[in-house]
């Protein structure tokens, strides 16, 4: 039997989706098992969100985008939900990995403060949209900004953890 070689290139490219796949496959698990004992303010945070943001946030568009694809996949399909569960994390993606002002902490600040205002607005619309009987002031203040506030507050916490992981998915010539 042939054995597969790679270069250096294709083993740094498989080696960082791996990467990738293992951190949403953590932050999916931590979210779905973990973060429901914990619930912040009564609502469960957005870990995924938060990673999504945050890899667009420190590497761009190169890898935002793939990374806000595969999250959507994986928060799918390990998290359950309904599929616009993959439309919000791969818009997440694209848009959060566009914006570029900077890489330090208080341009971290602001750019959660802008992914858990597009998430509150998602969360709007899907309420309007989906359920039987919408009441978007309900869902406001009982569920969305409940969780948003949570999501706020977790993600200036994992400021460094977030870094960090992104470092992982950098090219080693982009370090």
């Amino acid at each position: 039997m042939k054995r597969l070689q790679l270069d250096a290139e294709k083993r740094d490219i498989l080696f960082r989706a791996l990467v990738a796949l293992a951190m949403l496959f953590g932050a999916v698990l931590l979210q779905t098992s973990f973060l429901p004992w914990v619930g912040l303010f009564g609502a469960i945070p957005d870990l995924v969100l938060i990673f999504v943001a945050g890899v667009g946030f420190f590497n761009g568009a190169g890898v935002g985008i793939p990374f806000g694809i595969g999250a959507g996949l994986v928060s799918y399909f390990l998290g359950g939900g309904n599929v616009m569960i993959i439309l919000l994390y791969s818009l997440a993606g694209i848009l959060f990995s566009m914006i570029f002002m900077g890489r330090r902490y208080l341009p971290w600040c602001l750019h959660m403060l802008a992914a858990v205002l597009f998430k509150a607005v998602w969360s709007l619309l899907m309420c309007l949209l989906f359920s039987p009987v919408p009441r978007p002031l309900a869902a406001l203040w009982y569920s969305i900004l409940p969780e948003l506030l949570g999501t706020l507050l977790l993600s200036l916490v994992l400021y460094v953890p977030v870094r960090a992981a992104a470092r992982l998915l950098k090219r080693k010539s982009e370090l």
